[in-house]
């Protein structure tokens, strides 16, 4: 009876723990209640969180304290079923520092720094024969020497800004438009693998280099500017997607499906069959969603199920050889166990930084640095630039922030986890000519002449997005420095223009 007893007790457990799980995925999806209310009661709370503290960091893995392995266990087996128990701070912190893990013990065994030549006019294909040399190496640390127009390597040691360089200007490569591998989607704010990149010459090779990157970029710590589209990172999860991810994909298709799903009328009169047209490039082709299913009327009676399938076949089968090469990427650079304690939203801050949160300055002016290469620090100039700086509209600082950092949301877990750290180089403000100068007009900068002002008096501020660098000049007036500033980051003013 003790027994029978316990499997009822092992069922009931199993059932709410799954009841549970099915409530949290429809919250994800639509949320019905405050995200607080999924947390455990405050007199559980303190005690799993200290397990799962001392579980993340390793603790009761390496403890042979028969309580404490027990405690693991139990620990192990609650957070991989129900991780939305663990807030997810914590849950990202603990990422990071199995990533920080993994990273470490990999250099451990590392005798020498690979260095990889890249030519800024090849940047791609150069970046993909030699991720493609290195196989495992990826997650170890590696040195990159650019190439310039000219053939010569460029002057410098790689202390991590090159590569972060590198990172930035691949990823701005791959995703562009004009390139094939990725789509936007209707909304245009996110992407998706290309359906039609199978037209492109080592298409798989190509998609599974770009997984490589992104999952270097999140064991360096580096945030990608590309947010890419939930439905796909569902899939990167191995969760399906839901109906309604169709909006984000193709906003007419939902409305046209939705429209069949509600028909009041006899839905066989719209002439469809189990099957969806495709024309790629001019050629005409018809994919039946089931075996036969070009010759299979919709019904009244199976149109969810044509619903359903047509959502599949846009959301999932259409992309499914682009994203099984993608995981093969990613994966084989980050651990998809650990991946898998997110929601779709979750993972894309941890890839791209939050899109609602607003950047905090007093985090941002704590967690910086004044580089000790540049002109003698002035603190009143620095006053004024973070006075200016508060003063600035949330969308002025994320053009800050994209200004500096080349990517415009704000780290994860705060300022303190960017890498490098936000580093102000003060320059010193060109004298300007004087009124007899013999120089003629016709010499004048752009800028000169946009502004009708000299190159000198003209001076913004510049940066160096693979150092997280700001060069700000030593302006005489905090009048004139909140000019310049916001007149750089509208402009988008790149590296050292003057």
């Amino acid at each position: 009876h003790q027994h029978q007893h316990q499997q009822h007790m092992l069922m009931t457990v199993a059932g709410c723990r799954g009841l549970l799980t099915q409530l949290r995925a429809r919250y994800v999806r639509r949320p019905f209640c405050r995200e607080e209310a999924w947390a455990l009661e405050s007199r559980d709370r303190s005690a799993f969180i200290y397990h799962w503290d001392k579980w993340s960091s390793g603790e009761l893995s390496n403890s042979n304290n028969n309580m404490m392995m027990a405690s693991n266990k139990r620990l192990t087996e609650t957070v991989w079923r129900m991780p939305f128990l663990v807030p997810f701070e914590k849950r990202a912190q603990a990422f990071r520092n199995a990533l920080a893990s993994d990273k470490k013990s990999m250099e451990a065994t590392q005798t020498r720094i690979p260095t990889v030549n890249i030519r800024r006019t090849h940047l791609v294909a150069d970046g993909w024969e030699a991720m493609k040399v290195m196989g495992p190496g990826l997650t170890r640390k590696i040195a990159v020497r650019f190439i310039d127009t000219q053939g010569r390597a460029e002057a410098g040691i790689d202390m991590g800004g090159p590569f972060k360089e590198f990172l930035e200007t691949l990823c701005y490569e791959v995703f562009r438009v004009d390139y094939g591998l990725f789509a936007p989607t209707t909304t245009r704010d996110s992407f998706y693998p290309n359906p039609n990149c199978v037209l492109l010459p080592d298409w798989q090779e190509q998609m599974e280099f770009v997984g490589k990157i992104l999952g270097k970029a999140m064991m360096e710590g580096h945030l990608v500017e590309i947010r890419f589209a939930s439905f796909f990172l569902n899939l990167l999860l191995s969760r399906p997607p839901h109906f309604d991810d169709l909006m984000e994909l193709d906003m007419d298709l939902w409305k046209n499906l939705s429209f069949i799903k509600s028909y009041q009328g006899d839905v066989q009169d719209l002439g469809l069959t189990f099957a969806v047209s495709n024309n790629i490039f001019g050629k005409h082709q018809t994919i039946p969603l089931i075996s036969g299913g070009d010759d299979v009327d919709v019904t009244n009676e199976n149109r969810v199920n044509y619903v359903m399938l047509m959502a599949d076949y846009h959301l999932t089968r259409k992309i499914a050889p682009q994203t099984a090469a993608f995981r093969r990427g990613l994966f084989s650079v980050v651990s998809s166990d650990w991946m898998k304690l997110f929601t779709h939203q979750e993972l894309k801050v941890l890839m791209s930084g939050s899109e609602d949160e607003s950047i905090d300055i007093d985090d941002l002016r704590k967690h910086s640095q004044i580089d000790p290469r540049g002109s003698f620090p002035s603190p009143t100039v620095l006053s004024w630039f973070w006075s200016c700086v508060k003063k600035l509209s949330e969308e002025q600082k994320r053009l800050l922030l994209k200004f500096v950092t080349a990517c415009s949301h704000p780290p994860l877990l705060g300022f303190k986890h960017l890498n490098p750290p936000f580093t102000i180089r003060f320059v010193p403000l060109q004298e300007a000519r004087s009124p007899d100068s013999k120089s003629s007009s016709s010499g004048k900068s752009i800028f000169s002449r946009m502004f009708g002002r000299n190159p000198a008096t003209g001076q913004l501020p510049t940066s160096a997005t693979c150092f997280n660098m700001l060069k700000l000049p030593l302006y005489k007036s905090q009048k004139a420095l909140a000019e310049k500033l916001v007149m750089a980051i509208e402009a988008k003013a790149g590296f050292d223009l003057q």
